[in-house]
């Protein structure tokens, strides 16, 4: 083991208490962490084994730290240090990792590393300014942006090695691929990070994504399911803003796909544009016994409501809208019908009490199976909250999502009924959860 990295292990694995610090430690650790920016002599020749041995021992000595996964006993707020730590940490592990797959790219134990680097990414934030994080007056941490660049350099050839390699494990191939298949969305997550405003609709191929998508499911016919649908998940939600004709391309593609998620999603979609041209059939007991059934519902105009009381904090949020409109139109022909997307049969409980907390009184599905009960499983819903609004035809002419799904709803309601258009300051408005 060479010097440098020795340094950085010893108080890592000697079992002095790094891992689990008192308070009194946190001086201590900070010095170890400044040890560890210290260069690597390089080694004299290549030893896979020693190097190896470097590698696993920062695996099992250093968890994947995270702001939301701290040191075990310490939360961030206690020690000033922990992103130094965990960048300086995490940085170690990749470039090990880097040099070990570019020496022995044959050797299986490279997929071992990657699996345990793509759980501990390095920011490539500068350790000296890390430091200084939090501190009054401090500026905000630069960003390395060799390392960035030298790294996007790296991945990509590192990533189709080990998508195609079958010694790596299959769930390492699923995900390393799909990276590649949705490598449009990372241009949304950067746009949103900037604020700087793109057109999608034309700049991103569409249907070579889709193809991507297909392509996946022939390669991983027994990838696990959640996997490949998050994936699939993540292209219909951008296409259908942005390129609605993609979406049927995709469809028509996955509809005879080897793999049976991705056939099921792609029914899901085509469920969805057939609601839109028939009524929508639904009919189940309600958790309070009353039996709902969307043919007797015709002539009103319905909202589907996907969602959770017991774990969806969005969903939350948007309840004193949704039912400040729900009293205001009812009697004027607006109906609610709740999914309950609650995880486990115990929640049934938790779900009275929060309706009978908030005073929610239209009808409730639930089975306790979550996004797969029955409902979310036929439209293909793998996020809530979910919304769904039918015209009194009983055709769907709003499907929205997400935490701003129910914006504009009063005013598409009063559409849908037939009302005037509001005059300005009349309408319900949400403030922070509340609504007046």
């Amino acid at each position: 083991m060479r010097a440098g990295l020795k340094l950085r292990l010893g108080c890592i694995a000697c079992g002095c208490g790094l891992l689990t610090p008192a308070p009194g430690q946190v001086e201590k650790i900070r010095g170890v962490v400044e040890t560890s920016l210290l260069p690597l002599p390089a080694a004299a020749a290549p030893d896979r084994e020693a190097e190896w041995a470097e590698i696993q021992t920062l695996i099992t000595a250093i968890p994947p730290l995270s702001v939301s996964s701290p040191l075990p006993g310490l939360a961030p707020p206690d020690y000033r240090g922990y992103p130094a730590w965990q960048e300086s940490s995490n940085r170690v592990l990749r470039d090990l990792g880097v040099q070990f797959f570019q020496r022995y790219p044959d050797d299986p134990r490279c997929w071992v590393w990657l699996e345990a680097t793509l759980r501990r990414h390095p920011r490539y934030l500068r350790l000296s300014t890390l430091w200084r994080a939090g501190e009054p007056g401090a500026s905000p941490p630069e960003i390395d942006e060799a390392a960035v660049a030298r790294w996007r350099e790296l991945y990509p050839g590192i990533r189709s090695t080990g998508a195609a390699d079958p010694r790596a494990p299959l769930e390492l191939r699923v995900k390393l691929r799909i990276q590649e298949v949705n490598a449009p969305d990372q241009r949304f997550i950067e746009a949103a990070a900037r604020q700087v405003p793109v057109d999608f609709a034309a700049t991103v191929d569409w249907d070579a994504w889709a193809g991507r998508l297909a392509d996946l499911g022939r390669e991983f016919p027994a990838a696990p399911d959640d996997l490949v649908t998050a994936a699939a998940h993540t292209f219909f939600r951008r296409a259908r803003r942005y390129a609605p004709e993609s979406v049927r391309v995709a469809q028509r593609l996955l509809a005879d796909s080897p793999h049976a998620a991705l056939r099921a999603l792609a029914a899901a979609h085509l469920a969805l544009d057939e609601a839109r041209r028939t009524p929508l059939e639904m009919r189940f007991t309600a958790v309070d016994g009353r039996e709902v059934d969307l043919r007797r519902l015709r002539g009103k105009v319905v909202l589907i409501d996907f969602w959770a009381a017991t774990w969806c904090s969005a969903c939350k949020v948007q309840k004193p809208l949704l039912k400040a409109v729900y009293d205001r139109y009812q009697a004027q022909g607006f109906e609610v019908i709740g999914i309950a997307c609650e995880m486990k049969p115990e929640d049934r409980s938790r779900l009275l009490d929060t309706l009978a907390q908030d005073q929610i009184t239209w009808p409730q599905f639930f089975d306790g199976r979550g996004m797969k009960n029955r409902f979310a499983s036929q439209f293909g819903f793998l996020a809530i909250p979910q919304y769904l609004l039918l015209d009194r035809r009983g055709l769907l002419v709003v499907h929205t999502e997400g935490s701003g799904g129910l914006r504009n709803l009063e005013e598409v309601v009063r559409r849908e009924l037939g009302l005037a258009p509001l005059r300005a300051g009349d309408e319900l408005r949400e403030l922070g959860g509340k609504t007046e």
